[in-house]
């Protein structure tokens, strides 16, 4: 074989590099870029407000930052649009970002268009109208990470595949293999062992023992005595008529009955009845009579009582095992809209500072009013006997502040916290370990990555040094390669009948 050594000398072309542009450079702007800077590409981000440019440069990231606003054709042209691959709309404004979406379809047809919206459900019906290639909503994202699990596990997230839900738990070893089962499935990753956990729905079960656990916690102390005293007139008057008339007991409690409604068809009376069965028949029309029409006022009352609750609210504050859920901003919102759905007790604490909650909140939640600060108002959402306590105020301090507060009028209470500083929330998780510590932009921004390069992702999560992506096989490939450099293992499996796949992406350790 013969080489031609004029080749052999030369260094082979430089590829280059595949740009991304990221319009809006807030939480979810900077947890994007963080993870995107992580990949190969020349990244341009456009922004209206101050960016510390000299924090990202020090870093020797391939970054330019552009002001202006990303609506204007010549800003997108800044950033080289016609030659970028993919562009993220991530501000906070809805018709800003699609705005962003339209012009960047129109000034690149084939550039992948990835946007942020809130409203999610408008996002999915815009999707095929623009051609917009994926559209997520950071809240909606966010919100089940903030449902607090009781067990030893570290919950990561929810899953959802064929009406079944599946909770993630993260179990820190490496000794689990692969095993199945009905109801979960371990699979060990770079993390530890990831445990597919089925949560069992609450169905509705009309037996005798929940009308029992119905009528115990639902029914107040006077309808029960009174209830209680009917089935004993009726079995003592079933069995004096059966025994003193010779009746069949059947035929006995079907005078009893009628005799105590009043309501008599002449097949039974007590004419031909003793002295004392007579009397005893008068004494039961009168008494049974003001009994039942007792038992029928409670009835109304509470039926009443129940749709004025209904229709104004006013939820009688939990005794036990409540969530206390504070902060009503979008993510408060969703968060409250999981716990009725799931039918967990819950209070919201709400002020002019943290929000009010729609109408519709109040009127299925226990509602407390005042400063979540205040020690006294945590105490009158029985906060001493709570099961845990959900931060989501739109300020970070608060949220760090209330979640104190909480865990000094109950050392074992659960916290759930949203730190939207992604470096202050890394300082909190190793500081205060047994606080949960949850950043929504960064849980956002895995979504917005992962999509990026795979198709048919349903759930992400990421860690200090690996980035776990779940798939639908049927919907599942790989849409950009993944740099050498990164360790990057598939594993199939089934939960149930539906076919998945996991991407386990392994950063270097200089990353």
């Amino acid at each position: 074989m013969t080489y031609n050594n004029n080749t052999q000398d030369k260094k082979p072309p430089t590829k280059k590099k595949e740009s991304a542009i990221i319009c809006g450079f807030g939480h979810i702007g900077q947890s994007v870029f963080d993870l995107l800077s992580k990949f190969d590409f020349k990244i341009y981000v456009i922004s209206n407000s101050h960016v510390e440019q000299e924090y990202y440069t020090q870093r020797n990231l391939d970054v330019t930052f552009i002001h202006g606003d990303a609506r204007n054709d010549d800003i997108l042209k800044k950033a080289h649009i016609h030659e970028a691959i993919a562009i993220f709309a991530l501000t906070d404004n809805d018709l800003v970002n699609i705005s962003i979406a339209i012009d960047a379809k129109k000034l690149n047809s084939h550039i992948y268009i990835s946007v942020r919206m809130f409203d999610s459900e408008l996002g999915e019906s815009l999707k095929k109208t623009l051609g917009i290639h994926q559209v997520y909503s950071a809240t909606q994202l966010a919100a089940p990470h903030f449902i607090p699990n009781t067990g030893n596990l570290k919950r990561i997230g929810d899953l959802n595949t064929l009406h079944t839900d599946y909770e993630l738990l993260l179990q820190n070893n490496f000794e689990l293999n692969e095993t199945s089962n009905q109801s979960q499935i371990k699979i060990s990753i770079e993390q530890g062992s990831l445990l597919f956990k089925e949560k069992f729905k609450l169905k509705k079960n009309k037996s005798l023992f929940h009308l029992i656990h119905f009528f115990h916690h639902s029914t107040t102390f006077s309808f029960k005595m009174l209830t209680l005293f009917f089935i004993m007139i009726l079995s003592l008057s079933t069995l004096i008529i059966s025994t003193h008339m010779k009746l069949s007991p059947l035929d006995a409690l079907y005078f009893t009955v009628t005799t105590i409604t009043t309501v008599g068809y002449g097949d039974h009376n007590f004419s031909n009845a003793s002295v004392f069965m007579k009397l005893y028949g008068i004494v039961l029309m009168f008494f049974g009579t003001a009994l039942l029409a007792s038992i029928f006022s409670l009835i109304t009352d509470f039926i009443l009582a129940e749709k004025l609750k209904t229709f104004f609210g006013n939820h009688s504050i939990p005794q036990k095992n409540h969530h206390i859920l504070i902060g009503a901003g979008n993510i408060g919102a969703r968060i409250a809209e999981i716990l009725i759905k799931t039918q967990e007790p819950t209070v919201i604490i709400e002020s002019e500072k943290t929000g009010k909650f729609s109408e519709d909140f109040r009127r299925q939640l226990a509602v407390v009013e005042g400063n979540p600060k205040n020690k006294e108002t945590l105490i009158q959402a029985n906060i001493l006997q709570a099961k845990s306590v959900i931060c989501v105020t739109d300020n970070d301090v608060d949220n760090l502040s209330i979640n104190q507060k909480a865990k000094d009028l109950n050392k074992d209470i659960i916290t759930e916290m949203s730190i939207f500083d992604k470096e202050m929330a890394k300082k909190l998780k190793i500081n205060l370990k047994e606080e949960s510590i949850i950043s929504s932009p960064l849980i956002a921004a895995n979504y917005f990555l992962s999509s990026f390069f795979f198709q048919g992702v349903i759930f992400c999560s990421s860690f200090s040094n690996s980035l776990i992506v779940i798939c639908d096989r049927k919907d599942f490939f790989q849409k950009l390669p993944i740099p050498e450099k990164y360790k990057t293992q598939i594993t199939d499996f089934n939960l149930k009948e539906k076919e998945l796949c996991l991407i386990e992406i392994i950063f270097s350790k200089e990353k």
